[in-house]
């Protein structure tokens, strides 16, 4: 799969704009200087997709630089480079941004990591993110829409926040460049902040890949680093099983993170053992969470990680504390960052995070 750093300048990805929870759209209307459709001149700066597709099942629009509503009157908040392709379904319209890979990393990097970390563990978050993206070019998972992925958490967050000079230069300085394990490109997982140690796929009661590293990573420059969680049983009354009386943690990991709930309920007892499934039905019940700095967060749908332990409970409420950010598997974020200010490159950062990999240029 090794190709000239020439040929990857020259890749396309097809990103799917997500409608919240949803990938389709009632209605959309398109912004942009002297929009062209199917590549044909228009002098418009709007389009009503209604009325331009009542015949038609797809439709590419061009801009120099592009944007979308819901409305005719709404403002919108995002300008996107590349074109926009536009499908009609059953369910509605969706959204398809298609632009150059390094391009729509200098929109991923912004949205995934904070622009002033240092450029070494910038750069070092660009070779994932890219590793990444061309991982899911050949995974599937959009095929039957023409996509490869969408710009939401469950891919990599893309264009929350526009470009930034730093983050461009990052992607610049490491055009083409991935991680391959075994000369196939890795899956790099990456997260926000470590409790002390990262993990392994058995939070997820997956097969860890070789090249995924259980190491130390001291995060204590994040906010996240240490928390503390408010439940109160009272916020969520679950329809099937009634109200929430307790919690039980019954397994944990060697790095902290649990790995097996019990939520005992008036009319029923359930077992949680996935990380995801564990921080967002605690979410549910969260009324504020402290973290590390003494901010308080009120508006969290998810506990922060899975690294937690019960610190006091009654029938009406409960008090977990815990450690770290995300899922706490491969890359840690706040840790790259540290690695970068003690004078590590971006290669001993992935290195570090990483083992029995080499980096090429795809």
């Amino acid at each position: 799969e090794n190709q000239d750093s020439s040929d990857s300048s020259n890749t396309n990805v097809r990103v799917i704009i997500r409608n919240n929870d949803s990938i389709y759209f009632d209605n959309l209307w398109i912004y942009g200087e002297n929009l062209r459709v199917n590549d044909k001149e228009t002098k418009k700066k709007s389009i009503n997709i209604k009325s331009i597709m009542k015949d038609r099942t797809s439709i590419k629009i061009s801009a120099n630089f592009i944007s979308y509503g819901t409305t005719a009157d709404e403002t919108p908040k995002k300008k996107y480079e590349g074109d926009f392709y536009i499908k009609k379904y059953k369910k509605g319209y969706i959204l398809i941004n298609e632009l150059n890979i390094e391009d729509y990393l200098c929109y991923v990097l912004p949205s995934e990591m904070p622009v002033t970390f240092s450029l070494e563990a910038l750069k070092a978050q660009a070779i994932c993110a890219r590793t990444f993206a061309y991982a899911q070019i050949k995974n599937g998972t959009y095929e039957k829409y023409g996509a490869d992925l969408d710009d939401s958490t469950s891919f990599q967050v893309y264009n929350a926040l526009g470009r930034h000079k730093n983050t461009d230069k990052a992607v610049k300085e490491t055009e083409g460049i991935v991680v391959c394990s075994d000369d196939k490109l890795a899956t790099c997982y990456y997260f926000s902040t470590s409790p002390g140690k990262t993990e392994d796929m058995e939070v997820w009661q997956g097969k860890t890949p070789e090249y995924i590293r259980k190491c130390k990573s001291k995060d204590n420059n994040s906010p996240y680093y240490r928390w503390k969680a408010d439940l109160q049983f009272n916020n969520y009354y679950d329809k099937e099983n009634g109200k929430l009386k307790k919690i039980v943690i019954k397994k944990v990991s060697d790095s902290g993170y649990v790995l097996k709930l019990i939520a005992k309920f008036e009319n029923k007892t359930k077992i949680l053992n996935k990380e995801n499934e564990i921080r967002a039905f605690l979410g549910k019940y969260i009324s504020i969470v402290t973290l590390n700095n003494g901010e308080k967060v009120r508006d969290m749908s998810m506990i922060p990680s899975a690294c937690f332990s019960i610190k006091s409970m009654n029938e009406k409420e409960c008090v977990i504390e815990g450690g770290g950010f995300g899922h706490g598997i491969g890359f840690s974020q706040y840790g790259a960052c540290k690695l970068a200010e003690q004078g590590k490159d971006y290669e001993e950062i992935i290195n570090y995070y990483y083992k029995n990999i080499e980096l090429k240029r795809y």
